[in-house]
């Protein structure tokens, strides 16, 4: 923070010599152009951090923090405030000039920057080709790669899909096992080399593998794969204390046979001790060309993991679908790529493709068992680029009509798809702002696809007004419908409407041959909702509470005596068991039922 000072003239007149060194611009030359004498210095107040923005008199200045310099008089933060990564502020933003294509190559006052092309990342200060396919690479996470020997992208695909990372070393895209020296004893296990022999914390046989392997416990050392007690009280068994540790001498190739610790053998480099006695260890069995690796002989001209080996640390491991033949590996079961044929999966039977198929996803080159997973599809899990990956299902619409009105304004993530993202995203708001284009959709002949559409309750005024293909409605969501809804939908012939609690105005006017029309929980009928119905031969209704009844459901008055012709069967739903229904011609008269008015029904025995 700055401070400002008040330096009284006559305190700095009484000063005599002016010091040299001073930062921000100190001189002993004070008749310099810009320079005034304060202290003992003579100093800029343009640049000068103790004395910044002083008068001629040296009064009125302000002292720079630490983090800030002196800059025309006054204190500003030192580079704009960037600091570490980003160290240059250009156009009020702190930017790294080594990395940003904008500003590549600026120095510290953000000066020289030349910005780089489309095609061109900024390296070191310099634009650079940014399409590492020029290098004959990759392009993975922004960064060239080769997948052939990268151990982070090791066998990537194009588009950087499909890499496994290595804990080891990837030799031509594949992740080589961990070589370790079986002669000596040592066996790979978690991407380390260990002698089971004598790990305290993996001790067991290598021939039973590193699952089987055990940790020591605290008074216990790992001694020819076995955890002995540093104690003879932890002695068990057939084992004996010796030399400060438990012996089992029928293992033991230091006290093999012993009795005690006087006697015994030691059995040679080459031998092991098996029931006390020492034999010829197996690798002595290998006949050239076989070699001694992983706990057996293995012939390097037919063996496919260590295919053309010369020892254990060398070789080519072949894959599933290879086999070794005269040290080289070889189509065995031939996988086509053309059709997405990759590897061959023994789990499977057969060649799979690792980056689509859902049950072996991600699988590797040798499609080992846990390097696959299996995705869930059942609940949209598919595989894509070899993880298994969630991809909402598309609806499939009954109304290709109403389907390409939903791709065109309610696909909101953009992906062709009406999906149970864009279902969540859709409700009364979004559907009023594309009633506009709705309401000129007129070859609607089902729209009962609205009910994939939970949060669609409310049909706005003639939403379907003159949608002359129509033919039946059935919307379980909708609670609320506006006027003249339907009117001159002269092909709709059924509606169901089971929530809706009131019939508005004109909803089916000039519904010339609509017959069935159901409303479950309907309360209020406004001014005549079904006029122009002239074959309306069923209306279903409830009867928990009195219906409020507008001015003539049938568009008619009492003073107008023309009638319909058609009979109608009125249902009211007492409950769930018993239905009342009142058949007669519709007319203009009022009808009492129950003490429930009807107005346009004419009661006929």
């Amino acid at each position: 923070m700055t401070k400002k000072w008040f330096v009284p003239f006559l305190l700095i007149a009484g000063l005599c010599g002016c010091a040299d060194g001073n930062e921000g611009g100190s001189t002993a030359d004070c008749s310099a152009p810009g320079y005034v004498k304060c202290g003992d210095s003579c100093i800029n107040p343009a640049s000068s951090r103790d004395y910044c923005g002083a008068d001629t008199q040296c009064k009125n200045f302000d002292v720079c923090d630490t983090t800030e310099v002196c800059k025309q008089g006054e204190c500003v933060v030192k580079n704009g405030g960037c600091t570490g990564e980003t160290p240059v502020v250009c156009s009020g933003t702190c930017v790294n000039p080594q990395t940003d294509k904008e500003y590549c190559g600026a120095d510290s006052e953000c000066k020289g920057a030349t910005p780089c092309g489309p095609n061109e990342v900024c390296s070191g200060g310099k634009c650079k080709s940014a399409k590492c396919e020029d290098k004959g690479l990759m392009t993975c996470d922004g960064l060239c790669v080769d997948p052939k020997t990268d151990n982070n992208y090791c066998g990537a695909q194009p588009g950087c899909t499909g890499y496994v990372p290595c804990n080891t070393r990837c030799i031509n895209g594949i992740c080589q096992p961990v070589q370790c020296n079986d002669f000596a004893g040592e066996l790979s296990c978690n991407g380390q080399c260990i002698n089971p022999l004598t790990d305290d914390a993996h001790c067991g046989k290598a021939a039973d593998g590193c699952a089987a392997l055990r940790p020591c416990q605290t008074y216990q050392k790992c001694s020819n794969g076995v955890c002995r007690g540093m104690d003879e009280a932890n002695c068990t068994g057939t084992e004996i204390f010796c030399d400060g540790m438990c012996v089992d001498p029928q293992t033991d190739t230091s006290y093999c046979g012993a009795t005690n610790c006087s006697n015994g053998t030691q059995c040679q480099a080459q031998q092991i001790c098996d029931q006390g006695t020492c034999k010829k260890d197996p690798r002595d069995n290998c006949v050239s060309p076989e070699f001694f690796c992983d706990g057996t002989c293995i012939n390097p001209k037919e063996n496919k993991k260590y295919c053309g080996a010369t020892d254990c640390e060398n070789g080519t491991r072949c894959r599933n679908n290879e086999a070794c033949i005269e040290g080289e590996c070889k189509p065995d079961i031939q996988c086509n790529e053309d059709i997405g044929e990759i590897v061959y999966c023994e789990a499977a039977g057969k060649c799979i493709d690792p980056y689509t198929d859902p049950n072996y996803c991600g699988a590797g080159f040798f499609c080992e068992p846990d390097s696959y997973e299996k995705c869930d599809t059942a609940n949209s899990m598919k595989c894509v680029g070899g993880k298994c990956t969630f991809v909402p299902q598309c609806l499939v619409f009954k109304d290709s009509v109403m389907e390409e009105f939903a791709l065109t304004y309610w696909d909101l993530n953009g992906n062709d798809c009406i999906d149970t993202e864009d279902i969540q995203k859709i409700d009364d708001a979004k559907f009023k702002e594309s009633i506009a284009a709705f309401r000129k959709v007129k070859d609607f002949t089902s729209i009962d696809d609205l009910n994939y559409f939970t949060k669609i309750t409310e049909l706005p005024n003639t939403a379907f007004k003159g949608c002359e293909k129509l033919k039946s409605v059935n919307l379980t969501n909708i609670t609320k419908i506006g006027t003249n809804v339907f009117e001159g939908c002269t092909e709709l012939t059924d509606v169901t409407l089971p929530r809706i609690q009131t019939l508005t105005k004109n909803a089916f006017k000039g519904c010339t041959k609509l017959k069935n029309a159901s409303f479950d929980t309907v309360k209020k009928f406004n001014t005549a909702p079904f006029e122009g119905c002239t074959k309306l031969s069923k209306l279903s209704l409830p009867t928990p509470e009195p219906i409020s009844i507008g001015s003539g459901i049938f568009g008619g008055d009492a003073a107008n005596e023309k009638e319909y012709t058609e009979d109608v069967t009125l249902t009211l739903n007492k409950n769930k068991k018993d239905d009342v229904e009142v058949k007669g011609i519709i007319g203009f008269r009022t009808f009492l039922w129950n003490n429930y008015y009807w107005y346009g029904v004419k009661y006929v025995e």
